[in-house]
């Protein structure tokens, strides 16, 4: 079935290539992703990097580009929507938070009726990738100035 998918949705080039396709979009989405977990991390003043960027564009009418998010990826957006509610119930372990756990997708599709197939985990796992290594970039910065 997945293989008669792939061979659709790659217009009958088979599965090595629909691969490469998805590889691609999931690391575009996973590159997204890192850009506004960054954006969102709180920085010493107490403030996010997208709090800096709306005052520096009210300053100077355009903000630089280390304060540009990256264009969102609409092939796998929803999958972004996916990570946004399953990173809502995470749980933490008193050092930081968890990465999300197949287990919980699995309850998470049971509970909403969502089927993601493999890809679409794949999505959210590197998504999930990206926070876990920004949380721990931030982490490891707070310990360097605490």
């Amino acid at each position: 079935m997945q293989e008669q998918f792939c061979n659709q949705r790659s217009g009958g080039r088979g599965i090595e290539q629909s691969g490469k396709f998805y590889a691609e979009l999931i690391k575009d989405l996973a590159a997204y992703g890192r850009r506004e977990f960054e954006l969102d991390s709180l920085q010493p003043d107490g403030s996010t990097l997208k709090s800096h960027a709306t005052a520096i564009a009210k300053a100077a009418g355009e903000i630089p580009e280390e304060y540009r998010s990256l264009p969102f990826p609409e092939a796998l957006g929803y999958c972004w929507g996916w990570f946004i509610e399953l990173s809502r119930t995470r749980a933490s372990n008193g050092f930081g938070v968890n990465p999300i756990s197949y287990n919980e997708i699995m309850c998470w599709s049971e509970l909403t009726g969502v089927r993601p197939d493999s890809i679409e985990i794949q999505a959210v796992m590197a998504l999930d990738a990206a926070f876990m290594a920004v949380q721990a970039e931030e982490i490891k910065k707070r310990g360097k100035n605490g």
